[in-house]
């Protein structure tokens, strides 16, 4: 109501003037017959567009455009300011918990905290990077059964065969992956997201029993101990889709023996999927009648590790000089290793007999091959008709063949391209294109690049169906993509090892 008075009080003085009226206005309440009905008829649009409110904004001269843009401009100034103490804070937060991450080892040197301090603002910049990437998709729960799941342990162990209810007795199907040890602060890389989503796919569309998991599996120092919170957020939490729910058969990197390995043979306890009893043990399947033996082996026990340091943290790995595998640290152990070995492969009466371990007998990219296993292992390989020795190490996914005895051959495959990719081909000159199958990824401009070894580029890994007369092999990249497809026939089994093991020691009389 006073709103209306001040409004008729408005026009009313309007009127007067045009008029030229008196301009005295009594304080009695004034009425609408007060005003010709023209005069209300040409402010009833007016007096229609009223706010609902008691202001006269609308009768406030209109602001200059200078001002209006100067408010926004201190506006604009207030929120910077505000964003850019938020990002301080985050990025302060973000290196306790770095520092903590790797280690918890306390910065002396100022250089090394400079360095440090950069690494972090670069990556938080690769950070922001990614989140522009339209591709990259990052999901939390997932559905199973019609309900949403947000733990790992709530998961069941896939064991659905709606395909063909035969279809483990025709073939044995498993995943070959490598490297798989995710990234300080984010925890997973780009790649290794869509390396893990196609990984899903691809063993929910072929029913997979088991995965291979050939070492690294926790970047950079490997654990502290068996209750390290990285196992959730590195692994568990990453491969948390109902199809991965099934036994990863697991060995030690380089990286793990950086910190503590031994943590990772105790978390087999805690864990419905993560399987490594010991550092070097044999898995055995069997389908229909053809066997499989799996012997995983520990190449870091027997060769050595690429740093001189153990249970060490992020710093001190970071000033330990690189080089390649110089021998074992405990030569008594390496060697108690390889009569064991060898008595594996020489019992084995398998139709495929699968040698894993972490470094590579031949690659083509940044660390190349391994010296200690071409001249210790690979004559094993060669006199006990092993089907195909598998490693990772190289960020890449590789694949060689080689002549055995007798016409049969060896391959020796490569994929450790889980969560990063290394487009390095440093050692394709030592291969001939013979031997060397297929690498991946192609060939780049720069041999090493931060953003591809961080995860934001390529990745991939490979699907294994092992048949009773061959095993075919196909190689992914993250997005699905089928690069390449290779056969690994069954093993011909020496007679004089199956002599060994069928004879009867009974003699009949």
């Amino acid at each position: 109501m006073l709103f209306d008075q001040l409004l008729l009080v408005v026009i009313y003085e309007k009127y007067l003037e045009k008029s030229g009226g008196d301009r005295y206005l009594s304080f009695r309440p004034i009425k609408l017959e007060h005003f010709p009905p023209k005069m209300l008829l040409q402010n009833e649009e007016l007096l229609e567009k009223r706010p609902s409110s008691s202001s006269l904004e609308r009768f406030i001269p209109e602001i200059p455009q200078k001002v209006k843009s100067r408010r926004k401009m201190r506006k604009l100034v207030c929120l910077s300011g505000v964003a850019c103490v938020t990002m301080l804070f985050f990025i302060a937060v973000s290196s306790w918990f770095f520092v903590r991450d790797l280690g918890g080892v306390r910065v002396h040197n100022t250089n090394l905290g400079i360095q440090y301090c950069y690494s972090v603002y670069f990556w938080l910049f690769l950070a922001i990077f990614r989140s522009l990437d339209l591709d990259c998709q990052v999901t939390d729960r997932f559905e199973i059964f019609g309900r949403y799941v947000s733990s790992p342990n709530e998961v069941p162990l896939w064991s659905a065969n709606v395909m063909d209810p035969q279809r483990n007795e025709k073939t044995f199907r498993i995943l070959l992956v490598g490297d798989t040890g995710g990234i300080p602060i984010l925890e997973t890389t780009w790649a290794q997201r869509g390396v893990k989503e196609t990984m899903a796919s691809i063993a929910s569309e072929k029913d997979v029993q088991m995965v291979l998991n050939m070492g690294d599996n926790i970047y950079f120092t490997g654990p502290t101990d068996e209750f390290d919170p990285r196992f959730e957020t590195r692994f568990e939490a990453v491969y948390d889709s109902p199809s991965l729910q099934v036994k990863w058969l697991t060995i030690a990197g380089n990286h793990d023996h950086f910190g503590n390995v031994t943590a990772e043979i105790e978390y087999t306890k805690h864990s419905r999927k993560w399987y490594f009893p010991s550092l070097y043990y044999k898995q055995s399947e069997e389908f229909n009648g053809t066997r499989i033996d799996f012997v995983m082996i520990d190449t870091i026990s027997l060769c050595g590790n690429t740093k001189d340091i153990q249970n060490a943290g992020f710093i001190e790995m970071l000033r330990n000089e690189s080089h390649d595998p110089r021998g074992p640290a405990n030569v008594s152990a390496a060697e108690e290793q390889w009569t064991w070995l060898e008595t594996m492969l020489s019992q084995s009466s398998a139709q495929y007999l699968i040698v894993s371990g972490h470094y590579p007998m031949h690659s083509m990219s940044s660390h190349g091959p391994t010296e200690c296993l071409r001249s210790r292992l690979d004559p094993l390989l060669k006199r006990y008709n092993v089907n195909a020795y598998f490693s990772g190490h190289d960020h890449s996914l590789q694949h060689f063949e080689y002549d055995g005895n007798e016409g049969h051959k060896i391959h020796y495959v490569v994929s450790g391209a889980a969560s990063r990719a290394d487009a390095s081909t440093k050692h394709i000159k030592e291969f001939s294109k013979d031997n060397l199958k297929f690498n991946y990824p192609e060939k780049s401009w720069f041999s090493w690049s931060p953003v591809s070894q961080l995860g934001f580029r390529k990745g991939g890994f490979i699907y294994a169906e092992f048949g009773h007369e061959s095993a075919r092999l196909d190689f992914y990249d993250k997005n699905g993509k089928q690069l390449y497809a290779t056969f690994i026939p069954t093993r011909q089994i020496l007679t004089e090892f199956v002599t060994k093991s069928t004879v009867s020691p009974f003699v009949e009389i």
